[in-house]
């Protein structure tokens, strides 16, 4: 159902993989590895006929944009030369794709019940037909009316999988489908995608071992541009002894970090730095924060753990004024003042689960800190002396004239993640914010972006408050940990395990 012969892709002058050849068949899923940058979710985008570029016949490394050579088909249609007409046809009804980018999967324009109702022909029961799916695919009633800049990564996570699923695809692409979610909402997921797999031919592109293994009936690696081995997926991962370039790979991206401190260690009663007194916030009548209370100091981090939809994303949309307060105070205690001060939103800096999404994609990335230095100057927050070489290094970035002019949309997610804390340094932050950043990272790039955090506020002195579903990051970068469920904040006495 899926076959790919002898692909190759170009980039510009760059090969991403080349001589991609394997097969799917229907009642079987097959796991793509690799790790981030490597070339996954480019394959998956030709497999759909959505990479905008072009075909050519043979080995090209010349010209601008993407080229490729080869062939890939799904239901009989090579996606690389088929009609237009005839690809969205398949998209419409045969093939489904529950994509990494969880941000711009959805119309912003649309409510989470309106997406679900308009898969469903029109009938008087066409409003019970979306609650019965909802509560399939474990869509929450309170959710259903609001829309997705409103939604945690967990949450529009779960609605993408309900709308992949509800035409009974024959062909499904799953580019990290589980990555937004906390262990609860992930085990749940991989039992829906499992539900009526036989039926399917099932594509998993992912960096995660574990997943592969609960999912895949077989897997490829793809590393150092090409595929270097495959094979049964229990062969591949649980024999000992098994082949070498798996566990080399597997040893290497989940080796982790180690925790930053052994447990959650209080913070003082009046320490400086950022202070949050008895946040509470509502959406849609219901109350989705509740007298929230926390500090963090310079040179620290305040981990805020939790599973999707307890709050953690409108939480860090409030701290940095992208929503308007409704009770509360948002503080900075300076060490030379009696007393705390409003802090300032433009004090504070976001750094996103989605880093592609909040940078014009066809920018490079010399404009990307340009435009953030503009804007800087114009809000008075620095931007006039900053040397765009040293802010590349402070974040592990090459600064060399082919790197900077490199589109944001061609960078891979670790570099792109990079990218936007360098551009959140142009402000000189007091405060950083990171929301989910390492949620879309396999394990070795996300311990990349751990150790940068931690340099920075060893370094810098920068307060660091950052909200994850990952245990492991929060430990690793958190001298106090929090929990946060249904809108609650607690120290969980037990460490990050609530």
């Amino acid at each position: 159902m899926i076959r790919v012969d002898n692909l190759c892709l170009w980039h510009g002058p760059r090969t991403i993989f080349r001589d991609v050849s394997f097969e799917v068949p229907k009642g079987q899923t097959l796991a793509l590895l690799g790790a981030s940058g490597s070339g996954k979710t480019s394959l998956a985008r030709l497999l759909l006929g959505v990479l905008p570029g072009r075909h050519v016949k043979t080995a090209d490394q010349n010209g601008d944009g993407f080229r490729w050579s080869g062939r890939a088909e799904v239901l009989g249609v090579d996606m690389l030369r088929a009609p237009l007409a005839e690809q969205r046809k398949l998209r419409r009804t045969d093939l489904s794709l529950i994509v990494q980018a969880l941000s711009d999967a959805l119309n912003p324009h649309q409510t989470v019940f309106q997406h679900v109702a308009e898969l469903l022909p029109h009938s008087r029961r066409r409003t019970s037909l979306a609650l019965t799916l909802c509560k399939r695919f474990n869509i929450p009633e309170r959710i259903l009316h609001r829309y997705p800049a409103t939604l945690s990564g967990g949450e529009i996570q779960r609605v993408l999988t309900a709308l992949a699923l509800a035409r009974d695809p024959q062909v499904l692409i799953l580019d990290e489908p589980t990555a937004a979610l906390d262990h609860g909402n992930r085990a749940l997921a991989v039992a829906a995608l499992s539900a009526g797999q036989a039926q399917r031919s099932q594509l998993l592109i992912t960096h995660d071992f574990d997943l592969a293994a609960q999912m895949a009936d077989r897997m490829v690696i793809l590393h150092d541009k090409q595929l270097v081995d495959r094979g049964p997926a229990v062969e591949m991962l649980m024999q000992p002894g098994g082949r070498a370039v798996v566990h080399r790979t597997r040893a290497t991206t989940q080796r982790g970090i180690a925790p930053l401190v052994p447990g959650p260690e209080p913070l003082p009663t009046s320490p400086s730095g950022l202070v949050i007194q008895r946040l509470s916030h509502q959406q849609t009548g219901t109350l989705v924060l509740r007298d929230i209370s926390a500090a963090v100091r310079p040179g620290r981090c305040l981990a805020i753990f939790g599973p999707s939809g307890g709050g953690k994303s409108t939480l860090a949309r409030l701290l940095c004024g992208y929503e308007r307060l409704q009770t509360g105070r948002i503080l900075w205690r300076a060490r030379d003042e009696a007393q705390p001060r409003i802090c300032h939103p433009q004090e504070l800096a976001l750094v996103s689960q989605h880093p592609h999404r909040v940078m014009a994609r066809h920018m490079s990335v010399r404009d990307v800190l340009s435009d953030a230095m503009r804007l800087c100057r114009r809000i008075g927050r620095g931007g006039h002396d900053v040397d765009i070489a040293g802010l590349m290094e402070r974040v592990d970035l090459p600064h060399s004239s082919a790197f900077l002019s490199r589109r944001a949309a061609d960078l891979s997610g670790g570099e792109a993640q990079r990218l936007t804390i360098a551009r959140a340094l142009v402000s000189r932050p007091r405060c950083m914010i990171a929301d989910e950043p390492t949620a879309s990272l396999d394990s070795d790039t996300r311990d990349t972006i751990l150790k940068l955090f931690r340099r920075l506020m060893a370094q810098e002195q920068l307060a660091l408050i950052v909200f994850t579903h990952d245990p492991k990051v929060a430990e690793a970068l958190g001298h106090d940990i929090r929990f946060l469920s249904e809108g609650q904040l607690r120290l969980s006495p037990s460490g990050v395990a609530a």
